[in-house]
């Protein structure tokens, strides 16, 4: 038997059919199975609803289709942000980068991301995006964002190679600010309860400004 159509389906449905489809390479959230928002991006259109995804800094075998009308997606940087910093890599001198950071979206995500001790470091070390370095490190390898930078001599090898990620970090619209990490990588602000809920959120914005939010 054919499911009736309730008024909240038809508001989505007009509310976001009309729109330009999504294509490869948009950016989302999308809450994983360990009950962790994580940044994944947008690896095949299946249906103006329905697209591939790739978890950012997973394997392939992660990859995934998901619906934008489902709790666990959201648009980009609704429940994650990037933030700029140093990292110390091995011999290299502290380098600007910028992390990414997680939030828990269920009580399973807060202990999840308490006892994950690394984020997501992108080097900023070329224009070109599948050309940068881009690993996991651990936040003890990271410091934040400042003037104070370990200063190699002039000849040092990768001088010219920071100053050029350097550039590129500043240029970035990413948080300036270090957030507080409670254990792992946990924020402080979450150790009692997850992040709100999609629903709760998607409720106080609206379907239209909702769904605008995932073509910005």
């Amino acid at each position: 038997m054919k499911k009736k159509m309730t008024k909240r389906d038809a508001n989505t449905d007009a509310s976001v059919k009309h729109r330009t489809l999504l294509k490869e390479g948009d950016w989302m959230d999308v809450l994983d199975g360990d009950g962790v928002w994580n940044v994944a991006r947008v690896i095949g259109v299946l249906s103006w609803k329905e697209v591939k995804i790739h978890y950012d800094g997973w394997p392939n075998d992660y990859d995934e289709v998901v619906s934008i009308d489902s709790n666990r997606v959201a648009p980009y940087h609704t429940f994650t942000w990037s933030v700029k910093c140093w990292v110390k890599y091995l011999n290299w001198p502290l380098w600007p980068s910028l992390i990414t950071i997680r939030t828990p979206g269920t009580v399973a995500g807060i202990n999840n991301l308490s006892i994950e001790d690394r984020v997501y470091v992108d080097f900023l070390d070329n224009t070109t995006f599948g050309k940068r370095d881009r690993c996991w490190q651990k936040v003890s390898q990271i410091r934040a964002f400042g003037d104070n930078f370990d200063r190699k001599p002039a000849n040092f090898p990768t001088r010219a190679q920071v100053e050029k990620a350097l550039a590129r970090v500043l240029q970035s619209e990413a948080s300036s600010k270090m957030p507080e990490f409670a254990t792992g990588t946990l924020l402080g602000k979450y150790k009692s309860s997850p992040a709100k809920c999609v629903e709760t959120l998607r409720k106080s914005m609206g379907d239209e400004l909702w769904f605008s939010a995932f073509y910005l």
